[in-house]
């Protein structure tokens, strides 16, 4: 599959520019918080209706931004991803650095 369809989940931010954040999900016996993305813009408007505050935007971003928010996070602590969370669960539960790990493994060899 190319990387445009499994790179462009849905994702909540809050505040702008250099201060945004991204919405997390708090996965049990983990210190850090996974971060939320959506496989719909309506999973994610429930999320953010339940979760967020009130000014949040609800966004999908080209593969290649999402990949550069996901590094970012990465460099700030978060360890996981999280797809459409909701209460106690969510669909699926990814290590950030495996999927950034394979990203970068599409983008290499899409480059060659």
């Amino acid at each position: 599959m190319p990387i445009e369809m499994e790179l462009q989940p849905w994702l909540i931010f809050s505040g702008k520019g250099p201060d945004a954040t991204i919405a997390t999900w708090q996965i049990a016996h983990i210190e850090t918080p996974a971060i939320a993305m959506f496989t719909s813009e309506s999973h994610a408007h429930e999320y953010a209706q339940a979760h967020c505050v009130e000014t949040s935007r609800i966004l999908q971003l080209d593969p290649t931004r999402f990949i550069r928010v996901l590094v970012e996070a990465y460099r700030a602590g978060s360890r996981y991803a999280a797809v459409d969370p909701h209460a106690e669960s969510a669909r699926q539960v990814f290590v950030l650095r495996e999927v950034l790990t394979a990203a970068k493994r599409v983008l290499v060899s899409d480059r060659g």
